[in-house]
C-alpha cells in the first residue's frame, strides 16, 4: 500500500498541473516515460504505443529490505563485501527494491527503489482520458537496460494526429 505523500514534499498537483497546462498552453499531448523501480516489463502491447501490459508496475510488490544475497534477498555481493546490511537499507530508503538484476554474463547490475510519486504523476496524464485516448504515460523498469524504448517507438509511429514532423 505504498502510496506518495506530500509531506514536506511539494505537493504532487504542483506537476500533475503543470503538465496539463503545458498540454492544454501548446494543444499538444505530454507525455511521460517514468523509468523507475518497478520489475522489468514482461510484455508490451503489439500495437502502438506499445505500452506495458506484463510485468513492470502491474507486478510491483512492495515489501522491506530482506536479508541474504539477490534472489534469495535484496543484498548485492558488493552489500556483503561493504558490510551493509538490509536493516541498514531500510533505515535508508524505507522501502525495498522494486527491482534487481544480475546478470553475470553481461555484468549488467541493476538495482532500483520504487517512486511512487513519480509514477502517479505519470499516470496523472491518462486520467480522465477517453477510452480512444492516446496513452500519455508509459512506466518502465529502471533494471531494463533498454527501459522506454517501446514506448518512444510507438509514440512515434505514424498514427492520425501523430505524424512524422508535427
Amino acid at each position: 500500500d505504498c502510496v506518495a505523500s506530500d509531506g514536506p514534499l511539494a505537493a504532487m498537483s504542483r506537476y500533475t498541473d503543470y503538465l496539463i497546462a503545458l498540454r492544454d498552453q501548446y494543444d499538444r499531448d505530454v507525455r511521460m516515460i517514468a523509468i523507475t523501480g518497478v520489475p522489468p516489463v514482461t510484455e508490451h502491447d503489439v500495437e502502438a504505443p506499445f505500452e506495458p501490459q506484463a510485468g513492470g508496475i502491474l507486478d510491483l510488490v512492495v515489501h522491506d529490505w530482506r536479508d541474504g544475497v539477490f534472489p534469495d534477498g535484496d543484498l548485492l555481493p558488493a552489500d556483503l563485501e561493504d558490510g551493509v546490511a538490509a536493516e541498514e537499507l531500510q533505515f535508508e530508503f524505507g522501502v525495498g527494491p522494486g527491482c534487481t538484476v544480475v546478470d553475470d554474463a553481461s555484468g549488467h547490475v541493476a538495482r532500483a527503489i520504487p517512486n511512487p510519486r513519480v509514477n502517479q504523476v505519470c499516470a496523472a496524464l491518462d486520467d480522465g482520458a477517453d477510452e480512444d485516448a492516446w496513452t500519455r504515460c508509459c512506466i518502465e523498469s529502471a533494471c531494463d537496460p533498454i527501459a522506454g524504448l517501446d514506448c518512444i517507438i510507438g509514440w512515434t509511429a505514424d498514427r492520425g494526429s501523430l505524424r512524422p514532423g508535427e
